[in-house]
């Protein structure tokens, strides 16, 4: 168990072994990926648009082109949407996240610590493994989003149906069902694939969690959280101060517990889940981390 408490910068009580304050090795930045990220949706929405151009072009029947023409430019703008704004993020965070990584690098953090070999295997079994809370959590999620698809379907068939019947264009009742399925169809797609992209990043966290020990590293403007001897790692950088920190279970497991983080992190409040190894005294630091927080 290794833990160090800078008390080269901050004052208190908390005890830690001695640790060099000074990180060696590289700590990249989380929003790195963002640019490529946001090409990919722009890909997305080109060819949404390639569909669009298609449809027009190849398929004659009204009655089956006018809904697929809607739900193609629906994708369209939503890659588009996503894309812009993807890379807004990634512009505005990377400059303030690099900067909370330079004075992590530099010495300045609250509080870092690494894990332990089994209690590491421990909590990526829990948390990442192919039963544990991530994969739960994200199955609970599409079960509740995708149960809105006849709504969302419902809707977009009647707004359908009354722009025709606004513009004295008239249809045999059963195109509606038509467009319903259909709709309902491309909603449960979409859900569909965004399920399949969570899974298979909880799975490459497993992966990589198995083959490696994590580390945690505190500083009043950023929380890192690494895996060691990997090209993953997560981080929120560039926060404008921990609000508020306390000890809570780790969900199914008896052993192991977390710290919570309550962070304001720019427009935004956000709460951060790390898990705190068995060797340090919880409480005395949360008492620590309140107590520099300031």
């Amino acid at each position: 168990m290794r833990l160090s408490i800078n008390n080269n910068r901050y004052s208190g009580s908390f005890s830690s072994e001695s640790m060099e304050h000074f990180i060696f090795f590289p700590l990249r930045n989380p929003y790195r990926h963002y640019p490529r990220e946001s090409l990919l949706l722009c890909l997305g929405a080109a060819f949404s648009a390639v569909l669009v151009v298609c449809f027009l072009l190849f398929v004659h029947d009204a009655v089956v082109r006018l809904p697929l023409i809607i739900i193609s430019c629906f994708a369209v703008a939503i890659f588009a949407v996503l894309s812009v704004a993807c890379a807004f993020v990634g512009w505005v965070n990377y400059d303030i996240c690099q900067k909370s990584l330079n004075e992590m690098v530099d010495g300045g953090y609250i509080a870092r610590w690494a894990y332990e070999d089994a209690e590491w295997q421990r909590f990526v079994s829990i948390e990442w493994g192919p039963k544990g809370n991530e994969h739960t959590a994200n199955l609970r999620l599409f079960l509740k989003t995708t149960i809105f698809a006849p709504a969302f379907a419902a809707v977009a068939s009647a707004c359908l149906a009354l722009g025709l019947w606004v513009h004295e264009v008239s249809i045999p009742f059963y195109h509606i069902g038509y467009w319903f399925l259909l709709f309902c169809a491309f909603f449960v797609l979409c859900r569909c694939l965004t399920y399949l992209w969570d899974r298979s990043n909880i799975q490459k966290y497993y992966r990589w969690g198995k083959e490696a020990v994590g580390e945690t590293i505190l500083s009043q403007h950023g929380v890192y959280f690494r895996r060691f001897f990997s090209s993953s790692e997560s981080g929120i950088c560039g926060m404008e101060r921990i609000e508020e920190a306390r000890i809570a279970p780790l969900p199914n497991s008896s052993s192991m517990s977390v710290i919570e983080l309550d962070i304001r992190c720019l427009w935004r409040h956000k709460t951060v889940r790390i898990p705190l190894p068995a060797k340090i005294n919880g409480k005395d630091l949360v008492w620590f981390l309140q107590s520099v927080r300031a």
